[in-house]
């Protein structure tokens, strides 16, 4: 049972197409690596500095940038806060690229045109959402 070269061909194909496969696998995990590469350069960090701050390889953080790994979820809260964005942003959840603090979604609540479908909210329902944010925030732990 020697192998054939149109063997070695055979498997050899089959592997790209697995390496294809893995590669297709991790996009669709929810991690943009699009996002990660411009937040870094965004914010002009070296990849020195961010495996420093998140303790991993530099390879294993080149894997991230080029989509060939996916970050553990421990790891992208850490590239979230060095990169001043959310988590949801870097795995694709969300186009908000900064967190929203308390004053820009005050800012967001007294905006004159703000719709809830297609209805315009009343100064009335926006201070109930205020309330309702605020009461949220207090609750949870810092």
């Amino acid at each position: 049972m020697g192998n054939s070269k149109k063997d070695i061909i055979n498997v050899s194909q089959s592997s790209n197409d697995v390496t294809s496969i893995q590669r297709k696998d991790i996009s669709e995990d929810g991690f943009e690596p699009r996002r990660l590469r411009y937040l870094r350069k965004k914010h002009n960090l070296k990849v020195d500095q961010i495996i420093k701050h998140i303790g991993v390889a530099r390879s294993t953080y080149t894997g991230y940038e080029q989509g060939h790994r996916v970050p553990p979820s421990k790891t992208i809260n850490k590239l979230a806060e060095l990169l001043h964005t959310t988590p949801n942003y870097l795995c694709g959840y969300t186009d908000f690229e900064e967190n929203l603090d308390n004053e820009d979604l005050q800012a967001i609540l007294n905006s004159m045109n703000l719709k809830w479908g297609n209805k315009q909210l009343t100064d009335s329902e926006k201070i109930q959402i205020a309330n309702v944010i605020n009461g949220l925030l207090q609750s949870v732990p810092k």
